[in-house]
């Protein structure tokens, strides 16, 4: 058995693709390599950021934003070595697709700190740095 969220290899034939979903009829898994295994297993949790009415809950590969006690929004989370856009980043980042959203509008952000209890990001839109702490 494979942990939560383990990175694997498959083999198969793509029956339909939606916006962020392809349904697949699989013929083969194999075990892959995670690099990030050690900072996704440290993510996973309840985090706030902001006055504390915001709230990120990171389960597995998805990543669910509440503001107030409503959710609003739920993205599918990688980590990754760039933001696929082609300019280079310094170390690792993560890139969020919202569900239901456009799979084109994809929100990069670099990790500079990462801690059992701060969490430390940088849009590289530009837009400053988010730091978030674990609730319990």
């Amino acid at each position: 058995m494979l942990p939560v969220n383990a990175p694997v290899g498959m083999t198969g034939d793509m029956i339909e693709m939606g916006d962020v979903t392809v349904v697949t009829a699989v013929s083969d898994l194999t075990a892959g390599r995670d690099p990030h295994a050690r900072l996704r297993a440290l993510m996973q949790g309840t985090w706030t950021f902001g006055s504390g009415e915001q709230i990120v809950q990171i389960d597995g590969s998805e990543w669910s934003q509440t503001v107030d006690g409503e959710l609003q929004s739920v993205s599918l989370f990688q980590l990754r070595d760039d933001c696929g856009d082609g300019v280079a980043q310094t170390g690792t980042v993560i890139t969020l697709a919202m569900m239901g959203g456009d799979p084109e509008q994809v929100r990069c952000y670099g990790v500079l700190e990462a801690t059992l209890d701060l969490l430390v990001l940088r849009d590289t839109a530009g837009e400053g740095d988010l730091m978030m702490t674990r609730l319990p």
